[in-house]
């Protein structure tokens, strides 16, 4: 595949039972990596991909130190402290393009 002509991409990560099977360090390493390499316009991750605020700044910062124009999608699994079962623990992000702003889109709840 030519990775100048991708416009758009999608990266999930596996779970074992309730757990995901890569710890939240190695998973935003993970989508930093796909962003350099691929260079994409738009990066959408399923659900699960950042697991804490903590872990969506330093995604944010890393994409701002690539000087990458571009906008990844995010879930942040663990937002809040609510407790197990409420809808509100997960909400979907956007880093956006340059500057890199998050916008939050809300809870997400199926």
């Amino acid at each position: 595949m030519d990775r100048s002509t991708l416009d758009t991409g999608t990266l999930s990560f596996a779970k074992h039972g309730p757990r995901m099977v890569l710890p939240p360090a190695r998973r935003v390493e993970i989508i930093l990596g796909c962003v350099q390499l691929y260079q994409p316009s738009l990066l959408v991750t399923a659900g699960y991909a950042v697991d804490t605020i903590h872990e969506l700044a330093d995604l944010s910062r890393g994409i701002a130190a690539l000087n990458r124009s571009l906008a990844v999608v995010v879930e942040v699994h663990h937002e809040t402290t609510v407790g197990v079962g409420d809808p509100s623990r997960h909400s979907l992000w956007m880093i956006g393009p340059k500057p890199h702003a998050l916008h939050r889109f809300g809870s997400q709840a199926f």
